[in-house]
C-alpha cells in the first residue's frame, strides 16, 4: 500500500462522511508493512497531502525491527 492509496481511501471515506469533515489528528494502524518498511520517508508525503492534521502512523507485524518500532517520521511543513 502507497501513500497515495492511503490518501485516497481518507478521501473516500469522508466523501462518505464516514469521518468527521474537519479531522486534526489521524492515526493508521498498518499491519504487515514488510515492503514499506525501507520507504518510510514516502510516508512523510502525507503531511503534504492532508494540511493541519497530525499524523500518526504505527507499523505493525512481526517484521517491524525493535528499533523502528518506535520510529517518528519527520514532518516537514509544507506552508
Amino acid at each position: 500500500m502507497t501513500p497515495l492509496t492511503i490518501y485516497q481511501a481518507i478521501q473516500l471515506a469522508s466523501a462518505k462522511q464516514l469521518i468527521p469533515e474537519t479531522m486534526y489528528e489521524l492515526c493508521i494502524h498498518y499491519l504487515g508493512p514488510e515492503r514499506e518498511l525501507h520507504q518510510l520517508a514516502v510516508f512523510g508525503e502525507l503531511h503534504a497531502l492532508l494540511l493541519g492534521v497530525q499524523l500518526h502512523i504505527d507499523f505493525v507485524g512481526p517484521s517491524v525491527p525493535h528499533d523502528r518500532s518506535a520510529l517518528i517520521i519527520a514532518q516537514i511543513s509544507h506552508s
